[in-house]
């Protein structure tokens, strides 16, 4: 044995790194993992993980995986799944497998764990991991199409690469840093059916509509970056309304007679990062409206993502989210911050939207550090709204109004567009939103239908933010530095 096999050795045995799970919790945690995580990383195989020959890494890593879904109130939730990833990034580093496929699944899964908030300097967290698989799948030559033609294992490395292409789109939209890739850096055609061993399966037609969305989530990081951004704002307000459009029926949260689909957890988590992407696309109008973050289309966007989220608090499955979803949390709290309210039943719909929206962001915590720095981003917020509210009541002695809708800067058929199924959402017997916000938004839409081009109004939208000047300050969550103002540097191991 030479003396590097041998100290690897050493430092496996203490370590117990390549130690898995008794076989019933290996169990649990591969159940947990191909139950409620296959539509969003369908890239690994279950016979992958039970042969004789398994790879110890891949095992661990779905182990990691798995036990990140359990609910993060048990004591021991987040010290397992830590004790997981210590071992997983251990064999990483001492080259424990030989198949380059298995670390480079192993390095996807990872994306998953994100323990520090963003703003902290680290090597531990879903951004690098997603750096250091793409780096690897550059190795393997799976940004080029050619590499495809000759594979057995073909549909599993498409899925792979498009995966990690939609996770450094995802990441540069919410963390506000360059993508690694461009579209332009690789060749690789777009994912379809035939790229999933069961074509007929939900699970791969979300897929295929996630990384379609994250494509379009790339598109609209370029465009909040790019100092034109005015440029962009049609294209990306056309890529959305074309996805929407696209989405199969199943995916769809209503049939096109307006009837409830079943309850579908991936369907439900789809149209959130939708929604926020809405929001976010309404961004590009900033530099000429004020008001845009209390628009018709970010008001009814913040009110769908507010009952979708309610919709998995109901079934406690808060557990069952991904590490971005503290972000668009943030971006359905924003609408709600930056609109101003003209009645009791207004202001009592928009704390308890804001209510739900707490409600998860403080499950996610013990586990996202992401939600931790969106904690104390809606604390500051929330001062600061009360202080204006304030202010605004001293100097006006009346309550703040509603004067965000309607408005004259936005385009009728963007609300249907968008948003096709609302008008038959709010028309059917099973009301799908009782939301007094939204209720409000659709009256001033139909009321402004109804108005002729002429006697639309030409004054700006105004918010709370606006009346003391203070928009600036919801201007800056969009900036490189939104995550928090103080940054911390951890570059230690452990966590």
């Amino acid at each position: 044995m030479s003396p590097a096999n041998g100290n690897r050795s050493k430092v496996l045995k203490a370590s117990e790194a390549d130690v898995l799970p008794k076989p019933a919790m290996r169990r649990a945690l591969y159940d947990a993992f191909f139950t409620n995580l296959a539509h969003v990383l369908p890239l690994v195989d279950r016979k992958e993980l039970e042969s004789s020959d398994s790879s110890v890494l891949l095992q661990q890593a779905v182990c990691l995986a798995g036990s990140l879904l359990r609910h993060p109130n048990l004591p021991d939730s987040f010290s397992r799944t830590n004790a997981f990833y210590e071992k997983v990034k251990l064999l990483l580093c001492l080259d424990t497998e030989p198949d380059m496929l298995s670390v480079i699944k192993a390095l996807c899964i990872l994306t998953l764990w994100s323990p520090h908030s963003p703003e902290t300097v680290s090597l531990n967290g879903a951004w690098h991991a997603t750096g250091s698989a793409l780096r690897l799948a550059i190795q393997m030559g799976l940004h080029q199409n050619s590499t495809y033609e000759a594979a057995s294992d073909a549909k599993s490395r498409r899925r792979i690469w498009w995966f990690l292409y939609a996770s450094d789109c995802a990441h540069a939209l919410i963390t506000g840093r360059p993508p690694m890739l461009r579209p332009a850096d690789f060749d690789v055609s777009p994912l379809t059916l035939a790229d999933f061993d069961d074509q007929q399966d939900e699970a791969a037609k979300y897929f295929i509509a996630d990384v379609s969305l994250a494509h379009i989530m790339g598109q609209l990081a370029s465009r909040l970056r790019d100092q034109h951004a005015d440029e962009g704002e049609g294209c990306i307000l056309e890529l959305l309304v074309e996805w929407i459009d696209k989405l199969p029926p199943e995916l769809n949260l209503f049939s096109s007679t307006g009837q409830k689909n079943p309850y579908s957890f991936p369907a439900t988590e789809l149209h959130i990062c939708y929604f926020g992407v809405v929001i976010l696309s309404q961004a590009l109008t900033h530099q000429r409206e004020k008001g845009w973050l209390c628009s018709n289309v970010c008001l009814v966007s913040s009110a769908c993502i507010t009952h979708l989220y309610e919709e998995i608090l109901y079934r406690e499955q808060v557990a069952l989210l991904t590490s971005m979803h503290p972000f668009w949390c943030l971006i359905a709290a924003l609408p709600l911050f930056y609109c101003s309210t003209d009645t009791a039943s207004i202001e009592k719909q928009r704390r308890e939207s804001l209510d739900a929206l707490r409600a998860v962001i403080q499950q996610l915590s013990p586990r996202h550090g992401l939600a931790r720095t969106v904690t104390r981003k809606l604390l500051r917020l929330d001062r600061l709204r009360t202080d204006i509210i304030s202010q605004q009541t001293t100097l006006v002695g009346d309550h703040p109004k509603l004067t965000a809708i309607p408005n004259h800067f936005e385009k009728a058929q963007h609300i249907d567009e968008l948003f096709p199924q609302l008008r038959m959402w709010l028309a059917s017997h099973d009301v799908f939103i009782q939301n007094t916000i939204l209720e409000k938004v659709v009256e001033s839409i139909e009321l402004t239908e109804r108005q002729s081009h002429h006697e639309a109004t030409t004054e700006n939208v105004h918010s709370v933010f606006d009346a003391l000047g203070a928009s600036a300050f919801m201007d800056s969550v969009f900036d490189d530095n939104y995550l928090d103002e103080d940054f911390s540097f951890d570059l230690s191991p452990s966590l």
